[in-house]
């Protein structure tokens, strides 16, 4: 069985070779470098066991993906959260491993499409579990190793998000254990960027706040932050007002329909998209042009580090929907099982309501069945059945499409952090209750009482709808829908205004008179994004082969 890496020295991978040891090693680590890995893959004289491959991944601090490849055998390793993507290709005997799943389907000649991993895609905008839209490649999944040798590709998982799994902790304890968590993880950015920019995209929310205060608390000085998207808008208003008491250089990006069209028709984001294919999502397009603006005005140097707060809203417990936030009625396991899959399907797989017929939901049911068995997920204390919940949007949605969106910052040469998925907040809520998650509590109380940088105190800004010429629409047509009731208004509101004040301009990828008069409901933009995707593989947006007229 022959194995080909197929790495080059572009987008942030490096190679590092040691003796009759190669290392590719793409990411950041704390207290160790990558040519002391290669030194470390030398050492290795014959192919170790996944499963001690798998213990030399769990000692490493930081988030990589790397390849180590010797004479006789090659081993790939993904941090806990799949920062960094890496794939296996296989096609009768041979194989291909790499960082870009398209072109080893193109070097292996695979071109079969896995119909439940379409569908999911068209559904939610990602892959459920293990399933990649190419059959005959695989993905390695959060805290996953895989050593290939002349036996084939031995794959273990040597660190896994399971937050069923509840260490009975007081209040304080909890605290106390936050408090620490957040502290090492600040720690290791700080000390892993010191001497360079940092630059935060802020906006109203807790968690990039957090990361703001948190390097202000520290006295670092060298600190950016901005925010985008339509004028005057209410999470531009809120980030300038913590900037301006942080004592930050802030500024705005405006970002209009027109300039997100311009965008999203170009060349290079045609190149970005590429890119970033991982045939397990749709890639994440948010802030492009911001950055675009900011590096090519020269406000954000090019040698910045960007640190977003990504993704303390759903560690935090801010995911789990209200049918999750109590323990179940009853005993019934099915009934249990059945609660949580109705949760996850309303919650991500709902990206156009005529997807969300019964067969299609019953289909990616199975799905997350089979993802729950490979993490080995039971039903067990009913008071920890949101862990299951957690579990499936951590493997599938945050670590293939949230994660993902550090791409745009290597596709345009930046170099990112990521320290609310650090090592530490990972174990720390892991464990934690669902006293502590539900409506955020802990995470809310914690950094008020912590009040760092004096950004936590009670902060009012206005909350105006943009663009400004929509206001007096709207209010016309509020008053028109009166009569029929305030959902049927909600719905009418989203339908007709929501592609105009999307905060970030993202509806501008389809025609606003195209929006408004399909009939199949779009939930937000991201079902767009996940039709031009299918649509480039040549599926329409059910995920089905496209009929040519």
């Amino acid at each position: 069985m022959s194995a080909l890496v197929a790495l080059d020295e572009s987008f942030g991978w490096r190679r590092h070779a040691a003796g009759a040891a190669t290392l590719w090693f793409k990411g950041h680590l704390d207290a160790i470098d990558p040519e002391r890995l290669a030194a470390d893959a030398a050492s290795w004289w014959i192919a170790p066991s996944a499963e001690a491959f798998g213990d030399w991944a769990a000692s490493l601090d930081g988030h990589f993906a790397l390849v180590v490849e010797r004479p006789d055998w090659i081993g790939l390793a993904v941090d806990r959260v799949r920062s960094i993507p890496l794939f296996i290709a296989r096609s009768g005997e041979r194989i291909a491993l790499g960082a870009d799943a398209p072109a080893l389907a193109e070097r292996l000649g695979l071109e079969a499409i896995d119909a439940d991993a379409a569908l999911a895609i068209a559904m939610a905008g990602y892959t459920v579990g293990r399933d990649v839209l190419v059959r005959g490649i695989e993905a390695l999944l959060p805290g996953e190793v895989v050593v290939v040798a002349s036996d084939g590709p031995r794959p273990h998982r040597y660190a896994a998000y399971r937050p069923w799994r509840i260490l009975d902790r007081g209040d304080e304890r909890l605290r106390d254990g936050l408090v620490g968590a957040i502290d090492e993880a600040i720690d290791r950015l700080v000390a892993g960027t010191r001497g360079r920019t940092i630059a935060v995209p802020l906006s109203a929310g807790l968690d990039s706040r957090l990361v703001a205060s948190a390097l202000r608390h520290r006295g670092i000085r060298d600190v950016r932050l901005f925010a985008y998207g339509l004028s005057d808008n209410h999470e531009a208003r809120a980030s300038r007002a913590i900037a301006e008491r942080l004592g930050y250089p802030w500024t705005f990006v405006p970002v209009t329909r027109a300039a997100q069209r311009d965008l999203f028709a170009s060349e290079r984001h045609r190149a970005y998209l590429r890119f970033a294919d991982s045939l397990t999502a749709v890639p994440f397009r948010q802030d492009m042009l911001a950055i675009e603006t900011l590096t090519g005005t020269g406000w954000m140097p090019r040698d910045a580090v960007i640190v977003n707060g990504n993704s303390g809203d759903f560690i935090s417990g801010n995911h789990i929907v209200p049918s999750l936030r109590a323990p179940p009625p009853g005993p019934d396991a099915n009934a249990r099982r059945r609660r949580l899959l109705e949760a996850l399907l309303d919650k991500h797989f709902a990206l156009w309501r005529a997807l969300a017929t019964p067969d299609n939901r019953a289909r990616m049911a199975r799905r997350i069945e089979v993802a729950w068995s490979d993490l080995g997920a039971e039903l067990g204390d009913p008071g920890a059945d949101h862990g299951l919940f957690e579990a499936i949007e951590f493997q599938d949605r945050q670590a293939k499409y949230v994660i993902a969106g550090q791409r745009i910052y290597e596709f345009l040469g930046l170099d990112w952090r990521l320290p609310l998925w650090d090592r530490a907040l990972l174990g720390f809520w892991e464990s934690a209750p669902l006293s502590a998650k539900a409506g955020q509590r802990l995470w809310r109380e914690t950094l008020a009482a912590l009040d760092w940088g004096g950004v936590w105190r009670p902060m009012d800004w206005p909350r105006p709808l943009a663009p400004a010429w929509v206001r007096p629409l709207r209010l016309a047509a509020r008053g028109i829908a009166a009569p029929l009731g305030r959902e049927r208004w909600h719905a009418i509101d989203r339908h007709l205004f929501g592609p105009l004040t999307d905060v970030l301009a993202n509806a501008a990828v389809v025609p606003y008179g195209c929006a408004v008069l399909d009939r199949r409901g779009a939930r937000h933009a991201v079902a767009w994004f996940a039709e031009d995707y299918l649509a480039d593989k040549g599926l329409g947006f059910d995920g089905t082969p496209a009929v040519n007229p």
